[in-house]
């Protein structure tokens, strides 16, 4: 894993509820990555 040279970024959310979890791996860590990810959450 060393040798690995890009980042790649761990976007969660956890219902307090529920205890429900929604995971998604991002390569870019921008606002529009987040849109995307909330996009996807809803």
């Amino acid at each position: 894993m060393a040798e690995e040279t890009s980042r790649h970024y761990i976007i969660v959310a956890i219902d307090r509820a529920t205890r429900w979890l929604f995971v998604q791996i991002k390569s870019h860590k921008t606002a529009p990555a987040g849109g995307s990810f909330l996009n996807a959450l809803y």
